[in-house]
Formats: structure tokens, C-alpha cells, sequence
């Protein structure tokens, strides 16, 4: 039985970006720190969507007529201008 985490180095491996593993709380296993190995594996949010196609203010969740709307409020005013 091999005790890997006492050998020698182990706790002076260096992550790409430079930094310490052992001491930023990542682990040598990974290769990386715990920073670098945390904003690999995070998942990134989604940009937003386009704007309301009548307001303009806020994101389009849904559309009408052809037109992206944020609420019910520019659903009924696309409602009335595509009338």
C-alpha cells in the first residue's frame, strides 16, 4: 500500500495558473486549484435574450404576432397593432 499523499512534492504541485494546489484547497488529483477546477466545472449562465419588441425594457419570453413581448401588458399593445 502506497500512502501517494505523503510522498515527497505532493503538497508543492502547482496548478497552470501558478498557484499552490494544496494551498488554494484543491486537490492534486484534479491537477488544478480549487478556483481554476471550480470555474471548469460551474456551468456558465446563459446570455439574455433579445429585448421586448415593444417596450424595449425588458427580455422577450414570448411572442405575438411576429413580435417578441416581455409581458402581458406589450402582448395586448402587438395585439393591437397587429390588428
Amino acid at each position: 500500500m502506497t500512502l501517494w499523499w505523503l510522498q515527497p512534492g505532493w503538497t508543492s504541485a502547482e496548478c497552470a495558473c501558478g498557484q499552490n494546489i494544496w494551498k488554494s484547497g484543491g486537490d492534486p488529483d484534479w491537477g488544478e486549484c480549487y478556483d481554476c477546477f471550480s470555474n471548469r466545472h460551474q456551468p456558465q449562465p446563459e446570455p439574455p435574450g433579445p429585448p421586448c419588441d415593444v417596450c424595449g425594457k425588458a427580455e422577450a419570453v414570448t411572442g405575438v404576432n411576429g413580435r417578441g413581448v416581455c409581458s402581458e401588458v406589450c402582448a395586448v399593445e402587438a395585439q393591437k397593432e397587429g390588428a
